[in-house]
């Protein structure tokens, strides 16, 4: 349901920037430097009270993740919002106990947020993957993901949390399984892939070689200039503006 109301969220409303000369810049009348807002405009459709109350729902859960409160911190925030909004019948309604604000986050956002970037990744000529595994607070392997791209719907390279895989004993096989297994899920070309970002531990290095072979199977081959490229490529480009 949560998810069902992003959607009505995102048609119903729009998301206005506006930017206005911060106190000091108006009072000596330059303007050059400005403070950017972003306002939700409501449209004319309606939604119903009880879409109303899960929209307001899931805007405090992604206020909540955007801002990294903790489960247990938010586990009042509906007494909260009742004490100061007593004439609100959408803040009597909302309830947002730790239990469901996991569950909204794992079970709603995270796979609207993950089909949004599949589907911008689909439209990009190129990608650039960086991962990363380390051990989580539970002792386990954790392999996280970040893809890199330029976004067709926000114009611009934006890097994105693609996903996390959890592992036990992960040699280098393993990793290359899950990577490339996920994007076949997802549906993702990996003759699209364009390079990788890792540090320097020898399984990544491995790693690296294993994908690469997986894509001159398929007519494919990764641009390789060493493991850190932001540095690579930001140097040449401060050389070749010299």
């Amino acid at each position: 349901k949560h998810r069902d109301n992003l959607k009505l969220i995102k048609e119903n409303s729009t998301f206005i920037v506006q930017t206005e000369p911060n106190h000091a810049q108006a009072e000596s009348g330059y303007a050059s430097s400005n403070n950017s807002m972003i306002t939700l405009a409501p449209q004319t459709k309606n939604i119903n009270f009880s879409d109303q109350v899960t929209s307001a729902e899931t805007l405090w859960t992604m206020n909540a993740a955007r801002q990294g409160y903790s489960y247990l911190s938010c586990d009042e925030s509906g007494d909260l919002f009742r004490r100061m909004f007593p004439d609100s019948q959408i803040a009597h309604e909302l309830k947002m106990e730790r239990t469901k604000l996991s569950y909204v986050v794992s079970h709603d956002l995270e796979p609207f947020f993950h089909r949004n970037l599949v589907e911008d990744i689909k439209q990009c000529e190129r990608f650039v993957l960086c991962f990363d595994e380390q051990k989580n607070h539970q002792n386990n392997k954790q392999l996280d993901i970040v893809l890199k791209h330029w976004s067709m719907k926000n114009p611009g390279v934006v890097a994105r949390y693609y996903k996390s895989v959890l592992h036990g004993h992960a040699p280098a096989h393993v990793i290359r399984d899950s990577i490339v297994n996920s994007f076949r899920t997802d549906g993702i070309d990996i003759k699209r892939l364009l390079m990788i970002g890792r540090d320097n531990p020898n399984v990544n290095k491995t790693v690296e070689k294993l994908i690469d072979q997986a894509l001159k199977k398929v007519g494919g081959e990764l641009l390789k200039v060493g493991s850190c490229h932001i540095h690579v490529i930001h140097n040449a480009f401060k050389s070749g503006e010299k």
